[in-house]
């Protein structure tokens, strides 16, 4: 029933008004699937040459401070930082039902 009231019931004119400004939306269609995926891509490198070029860096990092000291600390503010985080968001989630 839907769709008999959505659809079209008159054909549209026969110029070529209409040709062109179909055209002229898919033209820019598919202007924008390109731009979407050559952002998504070059988004994508980036990301791969920053994981490659900080793992070692960050996995020493952890295994630094979780060997020395600085332990208690360093999981003292990670659970700080996580309690603030869900006191923030809580109307985000279902933690408040």
């Amino acid at each position: 029933m839907l769709d008999d009231l959505l659809q079209y019931h008159e054909l549209p004119e026969a110029d070529g008004f209409v040709a062109t400004v179909i055209q002229g939306v898919q033209r820019q269609q598919r202007t924008r699937r390109l731009i979407l995926a050559g952002t998504g891509l070059l988004g994508a490198v980036f990301g791969v040459a920053g994981a490659v070029l900080l793992s070692d860096d960050i996995a020493q990092l952890v295994i630094q401070v979780m060997t020395g000291k600085d332990a208690i600390y360093t999981g003292l503010s990670i659970l700080m930082s996580v309690g603030v985080m869900g006191w923030l968001l809580h109307d985000e989630s279902s933690l408040s039902a």
